[in-house]
């Protein structure tokens, strides 16, 4: 006689184990099974939150195996995918941990130092998009002018570099979308 075999084994292929997404991404699951008896009949996939609330994403019945999670929400979450046969054995794959988050951007820096005869005001080369702008006084309101001096850019240390004269009168400066 014939003794069914469960299936051997499940696995998620993606997203892989340490995987960051935005919150509100609509996040493909796929997995692959394999049933020794060749009748597999589907595979159900979890999603679970770190206080062990879980819910199923979605079932398929088709290789290659997969569903969308959608609306993923701020947390970390463990996936996990359950393939079954079709007598009702089952197969649970090794989890997959990963992150819904917003990544930090960094905030703008600017760098003040001397150089010869001059002062230098300096900002990451990465923040191109921003303009450098100036005011002669911080009391309200504050009116903010954009540098009109072409900075320059040292590739070297991977900046855009103002100089300006250290006789001018007193300057504050920022950076601006």
């Amino acid at each position: 006689t014939h003794v069914e075999q469960p299936p051997s084994y499940a696995q998620i292929t993606s997203p892989l184990s340490g995987d960051n997404f935005l919150p509100g991404s609509s996040i493909p699951i796929t997995a692959q099974a394999y049933d020794p008896d060749s009748d597999l009949h589907h595979v159900q996939f979890f999603v679970q939150d770190t206080n062990g609330s879980q819910s199923l994403s979605g079932t398929s019945s088709n290789a290659p195996f997969s569903v969308t999670w959608t609306n993923a929400a701020l947390g970390v979450y463990t996936l996990y995918a359950i393939a079954y046969d079709t007598t009702g054995l089952s197969a649970t794959s090794p989890p997959v941990s990963l992150s819904i988050s917003v990544p930090l951007v960094p905030q703008p820096q600017l760098f003040i130092a001397p150089a010869t005869n001059n002062l230098a005001v300096g900002w990451s080369t990465s923040l191109s998009s921003n303009i450098l702008q100036s005011t002669t006084s911080l009391t309200p309101p504050v009116i903010w002018t954009p540098v009109t001096a072409a900075p320059f850019q040292d590739d070297a240390d991977a900046a855009w570099v103002y100089f300006f004269s250290p006789t001018e009168p007193r300057r504050f400066f920022r950076l601006s979308k």
